[in-house]
């Protein structure tokens, strides 16, 4: 065992694993191990790793929820993709579009994601993946 595998436990041992955001004993927004986000946030490598384990999340939701999701297009499929990330579960609510999937109507499943209050909210992202899922 190495110095730094010594410290690590210790590190880990003092500072405990908090999954969400927290204030620390002097009120500094921390997360995960001790992680002090006023003064390090984090670098892009770490959010990248993030996104890509929500990028998983994503699709073990859409596999929840549409299962026939993966035989579509590569578009179709990132524009889902895209879609859960941001709604997270809440994507199983888009009955309509969902069911306009499954039957390979495009243009009905773009119509209800753009007529969603998630079209209303983010209408330019939702603009995007309306045409990717129209057009493929």
């Amino acid at each position: 065992m190495t110095w730094r595998d010594i410290a690590a436990g210790l590190i880990l041992k003092h500072e405990g694993f908090r999954p969400h955001p927290y204030h620390d004993s002097r009120g500094i927004a921390t997360i995960g191990i001790g992680r002090n986000l006023e003064a390090k946030g984090l670098t892009r490598h770490e959010a990248l790793g993030l996104m890509d384990d929500d990028i998983d999340d994503a699709i073990s939701t859409l596999d929840a929820v549409l299962p026939t999701w993966s035989k579509l297009s590569a578009n179709r499929m990132a524009a889902l993709v895209d879609a859960t990330f941001d709604l997270e579960h809440r994507i199983g609510g888009f009955h309509q579009m969902l069911a306009a999937l499954d039957a390979g109507d495009f243009a009905r499943a773009a119509a209800e994601l753009r007529d969603s209050d998630f079209g209303r909210e983010c209408p330019e992202r939702v603009a995007e993946l309306a045409r990717l899922i129209e057009l493929g």
